[in-house]
């Protein structure tokens, strides 16, 4: 494996903002009306030996949340989902710690209404064609037609998503050529959709080439009391002859109703409901009680320890005491540096591309919407692992998702993750 010394950005000093009536509030490199395909200024991901902190980022992130929240407030929300304001076309948190937001339309007035609402020297301002309401009406409506498409079509188009740093729609192709590209554009043509290249998401679970004990450790509970499991641990499911069927399991939770179990989370397609979990040397963890494999937002299965006197189910990444990760769920914004943890890989990291991502399963039976797209390294049995946000400053290392799969042949540099907080809501969980 690879290793490489990342050194994350240092801020020093920021940028003033001038008077809204000027153009210095604009970021100078901002035309969106030639896009072709999704930016490849941040797709870089990092197997690593420690985390990376996104410290630099932060200040940023928080007032991006703010200000979503703000807006989502001030606009009325259609059929229980957010809509945002005309002038609004999205934000994008930079590598030195800047939070690039889009106007569309009137600028002077789309500037002060931002700085209405959050006012900060960390604030960029771009131009923008599309506001985002009318890019995700446009990617809404492209999806409705997805039972009109053809099974070349079908069989081709791995996403649709939003790239807020672009401005644009952005159609996930499996064969990504001109001659594929011109097929799509002949069924649905818009100047705001661009087109990039990903393979299928690989959701398969793989054998590890080492057999693993199958036999109850009773004699190593007299040793160490309970067995220790937490995020980023082996979620072993079966053997194969000698070899063990695997996945990650990403964090641990509670129910919030009914028997109010505690257990461990991993992704929906690793366990079924009613399928035994064991821990790495087959020591049976618990048995899966919910699971979310079709349509919807979040892609997840939890398992309730049956064996609470014999386990301790803890909040170590990689089973580590001094990396801990924290109850507290994060939302980071397109551009953020993530971690990754995960039975195969281990570490990895990489920055957030598309925060609005529409998945279509492998088999092509299911979707899941609001999904996130990451460059980063991931591989079979990292699935269900843990992502998450490092603030160094603090020692804390936040809940962001669980690991849904990576992209095949696409040299496993992506990875698809499901929002922790829909997993939490749609398997009725807490973190603790």
């Amino acid at each position: 494996m690879k290793k490489f010394i990342f050194y994350f950005c240092l801020c020093w000093g920021v940028i003033t903002i001038v008077g809204c009536n000027k153009d210095d509030d604009f970021d100078s490199s901002d035309n969106y009306t030639d896009v072709t395909a999704i930016d490849e200024s941040q797709n870089q991901s990092y197997v690593l030996l420690q985390e990376v902190p996104s410290d630099c980022q932060e200040e940023a992130n928080e007032i991006n949340a703010s200000l979503l929240a703000k807006i989502k407030v001030a606009t009325r929300s259609v059929d229980g989902e957010d809509s945002y304001p005309d002038y609004y076309g999205g934000s994008f948190i930079e590598k030195d710690g800047f939070l690039t937001i889009s106007i569309k339309g009137d600028s002077v007035s789309g500037v002060n209404r931002i700085k209405s609402l959050v006012n900060s020297s960390l604030l960029k301002f771009k131009r923008c064609v599309y506001s985002l309401q009318e890019l995700k009406n446009i990617k809404s409506h492209l999806y409705s037609k997805y039972a009109e498409m053809s099974t070349s079509l079908k069989s081709n188009l791995t996403a649709i998503g939003i790239s807020q740093k672009n401005n644009a729609v952005v159609v996930y192709l499996a064969d990504c050529s001109q001659s594929r590209i011109k097929e799509f554009k002949n069924f649905y043509d818009n100047p705001a959709v661009v087109f990039t290249n990903m393979g299928k998401i690989n959701t398969d679970n793989p054998c590890l080439s080492t057999q693993l004990v199958n036999t109850r450790s009773y004699t190593t509970l007299a040793t160490i009391s309970k067995f220790p499991i937490g995020a980023g641990d082996t979620c072993l499911i079966s053997m194969s002859g000698d070899k063990p069927i695997y996945g990650t399991f990403a964090f641990r939770a509670q129910e919030t109703s009914g028997q109010k179990r505690c257990g461990l989370v991993t992704a929906g397609h690793v366990v079924s409901v009613g399928q035994y979990c064991y821990d790495k040397d087959f020591n049976p963890f618990g048995i899966c009680s919910s699971r979310i494999v079709s349509t919807g937002n979040a892609e997840a299965s939890f398992i309730p320890c049956g064996y609470l006197d014999e386990f301790n189910i803890n909040n170590y990444i990689g089973g580590s005491s001094s990396s801990v990760l924290s109850t507290t769920t994060n939302k980071p914004g397109e551009g953020t540096y993530v971690n990754k943890y995960g039975a195969t890989t281990k570490r990895t990291g990489g920055y957030i591309q598309d925060i609005d991502c529409t998945v279509l399963s492998e088999d092509e039976t299911a979707t899941f919407s609001d999904m996130t797209l990451v460059k980063c390294t991931a591989d079979g049995g990292d699935s269900g692992g843990i992502v998450y946000t490092y603030i160094s400053k603090y020692n804390t290392r936040l809940t962001v998702g669980v690991v849904y799969g990576h992209p095949e042949k696409m040299g496993k540099n992506y990875l698809i993750y499901s929002k922790a907080d829909n997993v939490l809501k749609a398997l009725n969980l807490k973190r603790y």
